[in-house]
């Protein structure tokens, strides 16, 4: 098995003269590709009420999907594929971005995927999975549909050690099983 052709998109803390609505300082990489592009800064595309209505349809609508509740979740479906727009538009809108991105895109035929790397809740926490170029949203295609994942930075990952001391389980000083009842 291969490994996917991988758009990373790694979000780290904005540049310091950046308007204070910034989230992020954006930087992509597709190394099998040879691309990359980092200087862009990742505004949050969504209003205030965008965010709670996808947190709603989400997490609430789901266990309520009739009655007064419905005309709400038509709405905000209608309006999904519109937030994915905007936040593709804001993670690929410069020209810079565009070359790291078409290359990937050009090549469907390849399984592919988009890596969120950050350790900002605010970055993380976006609707990635509403990525949508246009033509449809990437995660949902129905042929040669995108994979997507999120993750921390791999630096911060090392940061975690597994700890391990043998034995596991001492039997304290007696042959382990010793005065067990079978």
């Amino acid at each position: 098995m291969h490994q996917p052709l991988d758009l990373c998109i790694t979000l780290v803390p904005p540049p310091a003269d950046a308007a204070p609505e910034s989230i992020a300082g954006i930087e992509l990489r597709c190394d099998q590709l040879g691309l990359q592009h980092k200087g862009d800064v990742l505004e949050d595309p969504l209003t205030a009420k965008d965010h709670e209505n996808v947190r709603w349809y989400l997490e609430e609508y789901v266990e309520w999907p009739y009655e007064q509740f419905l005309e709400r979740g038509k709405k905000i479906e209608v309006s999904l594929a519109e937030f994915g727009k905007r936040l593709y538009h804001a993670v690929f809108g410069s020209a810079a971005a565009m070359s790291v991105i078409q290359p990937w895109r050009l090549l469907p035929e390849v399984q592919r995927q988009v890596s969120i790397v950050s350790e900002l809740p605010k970055a993380l926490s976006l609707p990635w999975e509403l990525l949508h170029d246009e033509q449809g949203f990437l995660v949902l295609r129905t042929r040669n549909p995108v994979s997507l994942i999120r993750r921390l930075p791999q630096g911060e990952l090392a940061g975690f050690p597994t700890p391990f001391e043998p034995p596991l389980r001492t039997c304290e000083g007696r042959e382990c099983g010793a005065g067990v009842a079978g």
